[in-house]
């Protein structure tokens, strides 16, 4: 009898156990993060022009930065000529005493300085300034 309950088993049907390939999976998950630099990248880096007839402006103002590529910026969201201009004018519309102030790179394509004052100037906009760093003096 004891045969026969040997031969009548059933076999049992193998199993992978999938809980030490999860505590794997979450030890490399951990370990990628606690290992990984995040990097906050700047926005754009504008060289300016230097002018000896710089001054502060004390009004308020609506920056815009040409960079070398050609795009425009407001503060770290990038904008084409038609965006741009619906920003300036609203800008206008809330601050109508304000400044736009337009900061060319160095390096950056005079096309699209040229293309922004034209379109101010269609608008009938006429209060913006350019923006400069101060020359040092030479002694």
């Amino acid at each position: 009898m004891s045969l026969n309950k040997f031969f009548n088993q059933q076999e049992e049907t193998p199993r992978i156990d999938l809980s030490p390939m999860i505590d794997m999976i979450f030890l490399l998950l951990l370990f990628f993060m606690v290992t990984t630099t995040f990097e906050k990248n700047e926005a754009i880096e504008i060289q300016k022009s230097q002018a000896q007839a710089s001054t502060p402006i004390k009004k308020e103002k609506f920056k815009v930065l040409l960079d070398s590529s050609g795009s425009y910026w407001v503060e770290e969201t990038k904008f084409d000529l038609s965006e741009i201009v619906k920003q300036i004018e609203y800008f206008q519309i809330q601050n109508s005493e304000g400044v736009i102030l337009i900061v060319p790179d160095k390096r950056s394509e005079m096309d699209t300085f040229v293309q922004l004052v034209d379109t101010l100037k269609v608008l009938k906009i006429k209060n913006f300034a350019l923006g400069t760093t101060k020359k040092p003096n030479k002694l």
